[in-house]
């Protein structure tokens, strides 16, 4: 359930963005090519644990492509919110064992994005 939820609200962020960019094209503004490069071209997660205990929380940092990019929003999403919750600022939480997928998304460009999986284990007391 709280992942169709989840790919409910992704889908409404989506289709709000997309229709954000469809009006900004419509713009009767003249940009030059000058301005259509400060839009992100690549992004990657590099600051991240492929395994996280259970109730951990981990701060995931990206890297923005080029650097000089005007509008540098992301959306943050998990694949199953019931193994791993991720907040908008990249904070990722252990929530029960399992395998989930965090994706990070630019707002301007939604072909722009990276994925990582991530393990959630038990607290082992017994090592």
């Amino acid at each position: 359930m709280k992942r169709t939820i989840w790919i409910i609200k992704l889908a409404g962020l989506l289709l709000t963005s997309m229709s954000a960019l469809f009006l900004m094209g419509c713009s009767e503004d003249n940009e030059d090519e000058s301005t259509l490069s400060n839009d992100i071209q690549g992004l990657e997660i590099v600051e991240h644990k492929q395994t996280l205990l259970l109730g951990e929380s981990v701060q995931f940092g990206i890297t923005i492509l080029p650097e000089t990019a005007k509008d540098q929003n992301v959306f943050w999403g998990s694949t199953d919110e019931d193994v791993a919750i991720v907040d908008q600022s990249g904070l990722v939480t252990g929530i029960a064992p399992g395998t989930a997928t965090i994706t990070v998304v630019s707002k301007s460009n939604l072909r722009i994005s990276d994925v990582v999986p991530i393990q959630v284990e038990n607290i082992n007391f017994n090592k």
